[in-house]
C-alpha cells in the first residue's frame, strides 16, 4: 500500500485548476471538449468555459455506445458548469476503428462532430 503524500508532495488542486485555465486561455481559437459529464471531461469543460467563455463548447455523442444515463448526466453537469452543450447523433459503431478497438478514434470523432455541426445537426436534449 502506498504511503500518504507528505505536505510537500500534496497536490494543490486550486493551483492546477488555474494552470489549466491559463493554458486553455492561451489557445487562440475556440475549443470543443469531448464531454461525458464525468469528472475528467467535467474538469476540462469547466476550465475551458472559464478560460474562453462562449468560445468553449462541450460535445456529447448520442451514439449507441453512450448510455442514456451518461447523456442525461452530461446535460446536468454542462448546465452546472455553464458551458454551451451540444449533443450530436453519431454512428461510431460503423467505424472500423471502433469495431476493432472498442473506441472511436479521434479522426472519426472530429469528422462526425464537424460534419454535424456544419450541417446544423445538433440537439440540446
Amino acid at each position: 500500500m502506498a504511503d500518504k503524500p507528505t505536505d510537500d508532495q500534496s497536490i494543490d488542486a486550486g493551483k492546477l485548476a488555474l494552470q489549466l485555465i491559463e493554458h486553455i486561455r492561451s489557445i487562440d481559437s475556440s475549443v470543443v471538449v469531448a464531454f461525458s459529464g464525468g469528472v475528467d471531461s467535467g474538469v476540462v469543460a469547466a476550465g475551458a468555459s472559464r478560460a474562453l467563455g462562449p468560445r468553449a463548447v462541450a460535445w456529447t455523442s448520442l451514439g449507441a455506445a453512450v448510455p442514456q444515463s451518461d447523456r442525461e448526466a452530461s446535460v446536468l453537469v454542462a448546465q452546472e458548469i455553464g458551458i454551451q452543450h451540444v449533443q450530436i447523433v453519431t454512428d461510431e459503431l460503423s467505424s472500423a476503428g471502433y469495431a476493432r478497438m472498442g473506441l472511436i478514434d479521434a479522426f472519426t470523432a472530429s469528422q462526425l462532430c464537424t460534419r454535424r455541426l456544419l450541417l446544423g445537426q445538433k440537439s440540446d436534449r
